[in-house]
């Protein structure tokens, strides 16, 4: 699953993220662009750890292979 979150939305407090992406949360290091936008890539920090399935959709959208949910969000991290 990917949640997409825009500068105009609600932003998600760390408890929103992390039940989001099941456990605790990190920045992944690349970022991703959708129609010019940035967007920052927020995934479980032990979704390899914890054996989380790969997030397909991540992977052929973006090419990046992410374990378990992510959160995309425009900008990054305020």
């Amino acid at each position: 699953m990917i949640t997409i979150v825009r500068k105009n939305d609600k932003q998600l407090d760390l408890k929103e993220m992390q039940k989001i992406v099941g456990g605790r949360i990190e920045r992944h290091p690349e970022r991703v662009h959708i129609n010019n936008l940035t967007f920052e890539v927020i995934v479980n920090e032990e979704g390899l750890i914890d054996n989380l399935p790969i997030n397909t959709k991540m992977n052929d959208s973006f090419g990046l292979t992410i374990f378990g949910n992510a959160i995309l969000i425009e900008g990054g991290l305020r």
